[in-house]
């Protein structure tokens, strides 16, 4: 919708009468002026202009480990997967709820331009025809008005889909994150605590927990406290005691340290501030 050039072109190669056809049928359209602002809205909302970019498909390279490596080793250089790189990536996503009232306003008014526009192209013929000066026969060339409502229609659908995806996986990142935060909370030691990839999503929680406190502007001293114990730990290997940590850590939001919080540098279990 934004290439200009194709616009240009259009206007330049179709008759004048064709022009006019045009002109009278969108001025009946109401508010397909509006097109771009509407779709400009929709990524303000989204926040993100990752999600409507098709770099963003692209597979990560899925690299084996080196030969040579022994098993615990070249489980800890296995890829993450899709699921745990884009949960990564959108953490701030995750967090920031994006407003569902607007957001289906927003759907609902592209959905009814899409309507007009689609009823619009289903009456433009494929065709259209025009008698060349001493010839004395007709030409049929492609219409392109329906050429360039087909286009439109396109990007709408393809915007749409978008949308629903990113906010799908949104969903699963959240859903991912209660089930850990319920385990941190009940501070529940399951296997995963010390698995390569789930360890650092309960750690990538907690931190997240402890930087959305701070912006809202909570007591979060006694929290880095444990957090930086936990960052000792997980350097010494000591992951379990690392996972109570981040317990602490995330019990503790909202609690001033009050001067007395001594980073635990030795490992092997937690020193109470």
């Amino acid at each position: 919708m934004g290439d200009g050039s194709r616009a240009i072109s259009v206007i330049k190669n179709v008759p004048p009468i064709m022009l006019f056809g045009i002109h009278q049928t969108m001025r009946r359209l109401p508010n397909w002026q509006s097109l771009p602002s509407a779709l400009q809205d929709i990524y303000d909302e989204i926040g993100d202009p990752d999600v409507f970019s098709l770099d963003a498909l692209a597979p990560a390279s899925l690299n084996s480990a080196p030969v040579g490596t022994n098993s615990v080793n070249a489980f800890a250089l296995l890829p993450k997967t899709p699921t745990q790189r884009f949960c990564e990536r959108k953490a701030w996503a995750i967090e920031r709820e994006i407003d569902p009232v607007r957001m289906n306003r927003l759907k609902f008014f592209v959905f009814y331009i899409r309507q007009g526009l689609g009823l619009t192209e289903a009456l433009t013929h494929e065709t259209i025809g025009g008698t060349l000066v001493g010839e004395g026969n007709e030409s049929v060339v492609p219409n392109p008005l329906k050429i360039q409502l087909k286009l439109v229609l396109l990007v709408f659908d393809v915007v749409e889909k978008e949308v629903q995806t990113f906010q799908a996986n949104l969903d699963i990142c959240r859903k991912k994150n209660s089930e850990i935060e319920m385990q941190v909370a009940q501070c529940i030691q399951l296997v995963n605590v010390v698995m390569p990839g789930s360890r650092d999503d309960i750690y990538n929680l907690v931190q997240t927990r402890i930087d959305a406190a701070r912006e809202d502007f909570l007591e979060v001293s006694l929290s880095e406290f444990w957090l930086l114990t936990a960052d000792t730990q997980r350097t010494a290997g000591e992951y379990r005691d690392a996972f109570e940590s981040l317990c602490s850590a995330y019990r503790t939001i909202g609690s001033a340290c009050n001067g007395n919080c001594t980073p635990n540098n030795g490992g092997g279990g937690n020193s109470k501030p």
